[in-house]
């Protein structure tokens, strides 16, 4: 609710039968424990992350890119023939 109320926007995935530490191989199969491994959530969870990522920095990626070898060249000469 405080989300909602915030107006954050967000995106919960729930993946069935995960429990806490569903992507460490180490802490078991047990659920009934609270922490328990699981392969099918601990891989949709990893495509879930990369689809995230890809999403969030795209944009700063594009932005953030040096501009062409060609590009600096011709505005150098513009600087220095103006000059």
């Amino acid at each position: 609710q405080e989300m909602k109320t915030a107006k954050v926007n967000y995106e919960l995935i729930k993946y069935p039968g995960a429990v806490h530490a569903f992507t460490n191989p180490q802490a078991g199969n047990d659920n009934s424990k609270g922490a328990a491994y699981n392969a099918d959530a601990d891989a949709k969870s990893t495509e879930a992350m990369k689809v995230f990522f890809s999403r969030i920095f795209a944009s700063s990626k594009a932005s953030s890119q040096a501009p062409q070898k060609s590009t600096v060249c011709a505005n150098l000469e513009r600087t220095i023939s103006s000059g």
